[in-house]
């Protein structure tokens, strides 16, 4: 058996909440309240097939909404960046678990390749900040 190189990468973090499924679906998927702890900015359509635009300083992204699942499952994708490349996708799952809330985020898609290596880095201490 050969090894197969592995093409991308993914950030993966769980977290306990205090507060009801509804609150961090509400957090995680309006954008008036996304601006509370991700972005500077955010607007954006409610919904699959909804666009939100989530801003910073010198950088600005416009995923799609492809899953949404209110209370359990969101996921914001990034259209590739060339014919065969995987897409950069956000996924948040929630999940209640004895009156708190597991959000998991994955964060997947980064390319393996080392150009990729600083904004995978600077995501992956993004996500632990």
């Amino acid at each position: 058996m050969g090894s197969e190189k592995q093409t991308t990468r993914s950030i993966e973090l769980d977290i306990n909440i205090d507060a009801p499924v509804e609150n961090v679906w509400n957090a995680i998927s309006d954008p008036a309240q996304l601006a509370n702890w991700f972005p500077l900015t955010a607007h954006g359509t409610k919904g699959k097939g909804g666009k939100v635009s989530l801003e910073w300083v010198a950088e600005e992204w416009t995923p799609t909404i492809d899953i949404w699942e209110p209370n359990q499952h969101l996921r914001l994708v990034d259209p590739p960046s060339a014919e065969g490349v995987p897409p950069v996708a956000m996924d948040f799952r929630l999940e209640t678990v004895g009156g708190t809330t597991i959000l998991r985020i994955v964060n997947s898609g980064f390319s393996a390749d080392a150009v990729w290596d600083e904004m995978f880095d600077a995501m992956t201490g993004g996500w632990t900040y």
